[in-house]
């Protein structure tokens, strides 16, 4: 059987291991702790029949602040002036192998100091899933370095015999639970006395036994310093605690010890670079507007709209941004006829008032817009036809261009309802007839016959065709009758049809990046938009606006990860950047797309144009800034370019 193949080598994530482990320099191992359970002032509580044990470690608070600041200078981070808590962050762009940083230290920390309680408390089904699945693909990889497997389980409160196990056990024990476990105080089985534990609480038995915790997420898990997810924490009374984020809310304040921003993990080509695509229409369309806001003119000018509508090109109709005024031919400036028969007929920007486009349409309507507001536009099901057709082609030109290399190419759709994909007839069977089968398959069945595809519908063992039925595959919850159906996240059914999903997307992972699979195109639901990725997503379209909180970053956080070849038995992953590209497919145009998942990352605090120490080395960068070519931020200056493209530049030395 084909398997992931690891590489124990990667440096960046030796050096966010080692950020990990160094913070316990000097600490002492002492024997597991074991508690009795033997008295209890309530007479109903009678003895366990295990014992407690726990985890045991000595550091002071001084030591381990000077560990830390120790860590934080070498990574080039902020020192923490005090000890705040025993809590300690790393934030590692999604991708980049969190999951295996985490699943290594646990490795580490047993093979150091006999640490053997570990707690990972994940935000959603999804990544209990994913985390679940990855420990266990890792074991073969980690039991060549450390001679040790994990037995990962996942706390289920109708299964109390594993917490008696997990306090129990001498063997490492790793236990994954979701935040909806132990934030409700009331609800909880996690706080319930429980007669198979001898009638004494989960949560008094569990943090007996002082875990290390590690929280994946944790910005999706603590609710804030207030939360109820926090609460939750503090009662666990860990031996310290490793939090792992994409995206950290409190990186001034949460004793940061390792960073790799998105953009250190683009440079250093830890990730897939993004490029973003337009569908091209063509034909005559309805007159889109859309009002972004007025511009006040200069003395007696009239004010003027800026709004985003259609132009015609060479390529066809795309959208843009244009400024307009009162009485202006948009017929004209378009060159699409439809915009003949709307006529501006007012621009305002008054004090106390928001801005305003009157217009006049053909049917003698009339309409005002403020900003963020529309009139017009192409009809839904054209722009979702022209989406796919534009992805598809991209994804064939991808197979042509991969061709004889071994990597699988996969491409993902999101869309908004199943029953756009699959839909079933009274006794319950699958029919052929949904609207994105019919739009795909017909669209798949004209590019088979364009010469420069038709190729890649050939089997080339067998030389027949490849069914375009076996060319695609949803990948939604699944109800208990087996049924495809709508995710919902707010509710127990819906969770347990969702976790259905994520456990045949995570499970069937290396299958669908096998060559030999037919599988190419993946349909999913919107709210299955966290927790899984596949390596081979080269293309990914959100095929209707989706009225969710789905950002761009979570778009494209599906297909980050590095692609990978099949080699053997084995998928090794492919490091060129003239390969690993992912193409988002969108109805904006690039300049808006690129502009919103910029805005995303900077409201995480993560800086563009800054030249990092990461990338470019320590020395490197301090002699820059000597010579005035970065700033004390590490911003280029004026002088920058120019410097480092002349012969005095050695990047080496810097010159």
């Amino acid at each position: 059987m084909s398997k992931i193949k690891y590489d124990a080598n990667q440096d960046y994530q030796v050096d966010a291991l080692n950020s990990i482990i160094d913070l316990l320099d000097g600490a002492l191992a002492g024997t597991p702790t074991v508690t009795t359970i033997t008295d209890s002032s309530e007479a109903k509580i009678i003895p366990l029949e295990t014992n407690i044990l726990g985890n045991s470690l000595a550091i002071s608070d001084e030591k381990l602040l000077e560990n830390l600041n120790a860590v934080q200078e070498r990574n080039d981070l902020p020192l923490s002036p005090s000890l705040e808590s025993r809590e300690f962050s790393i934030e590692m762009e999604t991708g980049t192998g969190k999951t295996y940083v985490y699943t290594s230290a646990i490795h580490k920390l047993h093979a150091d100091y006999g640490l053997t309680k570990f707690i990972i408390i994940v935000p959603s089904i999804a990544i209990k899933e994913g985390t679940y699945n990855s420990i266990l693909e890792m074991n073969d990889h980690f039991t060549a370095q450390y001679n040790q497997k994990l037995s990962p389980f996942i706390y289920v409160r109708t299964k109390l015999d594993q917490v008696k196990e997990f306090i129990g056990d001498s063997e490492i024990q790793v236990m994954i639970m979701t935040i909806g476990s132990f934030n409700k105080k009331g609800k909880n089985v996690w706080y319930q006395e429980k007669e198979e534990l001898s009638y004494s609480k989960p949560v008094e038995l569990v943090k007996r036994t002082r875990p290390v915790v590690i929280i994946d997420e944790p910005q999706s898990v603590e609710g804030g310093v207030y939360g109820k997810g926090r609460e939750g924490l503090d009662e666990l009374d860990a031996l310290f605690t490793i939090r792992l984020s994409a995206t950290l809310p409190d990186k001034d304040s949460c004793q940061l010890i390792y960073e790799l921003n998105p953009i250190d993990a683009y440079n250093l080509e830890l990730v897939k670079g993004i490029e973003v695509d337009s569908p091209e229409l063509s034909g005559e369309t309805s007159a889109y507007i859309e009002l972004i806001d007025v511009v006040i003119g200069k003395g007696k000018e009239l004010p003027r709209a800026k709004v985003r509508l259609n132009k015609k090109n060479d390529e066809g109709i795309t959208t843009c941004e244009e400024i307009i005024s009162k009485g202006q031919d948009l017929a004209n400036l378009t060159k699409i006829k439809s915009y003949s028969t709307v006529k501006i007929e007012r621009v305002s920007k008054r004090k106390g008032r928001p801005p305003m486009l009157a217009l006049s349409l053909g049917n003698g309507e009339k309409i005002s817009l403020n900003p963020g507001q529309s009139v017009g536009g192409i009809d839904e099901n054209t722009m979702v036809r022209a989406m796919m057709k534009k992805i598809i082609q991209n994804h064939l030109d991808n197979e042509n261009d991969l061709r004889g290399k071994n990597i699988k190419v996969l491409s993902l759709f999101f869309i908004d309802r199943v029953s756009k994909y699959r839909i079933y007839d009274e006794s319950g069977q699958v029919r052929d007839d949904a609207e994105y089968v019919v739009m795909f398959e017909e669209l798949m069945e004209g590019f088979a016959k364009e010469s420069e595809y038709e190729e890649l519908f050939i089997d080339s063992d067998t030389g027949n065709s490849i069914d375009i039925k076996d060319m695609h595959e949803g990948y939604f919850s699944i109800d208990p009758k087996g049924k495809m159906v709508d995710t919902s996240l707010t509710n127990k059914e819906g969770k347990a049809n969702a976790s259905m999903a994520f456990n045949l997307i995570i499970k069937r992972k290396k299958e669908l990046i096998d060559p030999d699979n037919p599988v190419r195109f993946i349909f999913s639901h919107s709210a299955l938009n966290e927790g899984w990725d596949v390596p081979n997503i080269f293309q990914i379209s959100v095929l209707r606006d989706i009225k969710s909180t789905m950002t761009k970053r979570q778009t494209i956080g599906r297909g980050m990860r590095l692609c990978r070849k099949k080699n053997g038995d084995e998928f090794e992953r492919i490091r060129d950047p003239n390969i690993n590209i992912l193409k988002v497919t969108a109805k904006q145009t690039f300049e808006k797309w690129a502009a919103e998942l910029q805005h995303e990352y900077e409201r995480t605090g993560i800086t563009f144009g800054k030249i990092t120490k990461k990338v470019f080395g320590s020395e490197l960068v301090e002699d820059l800034k000597k010579k005035g070519h970065l700033d004390s931020e590490g911003k280029p200056t004026d002088t920058f370019e120019s410097y480092v493209n002349s012969e005095q530049f050695d990047a080496k030395g810097g010159g």
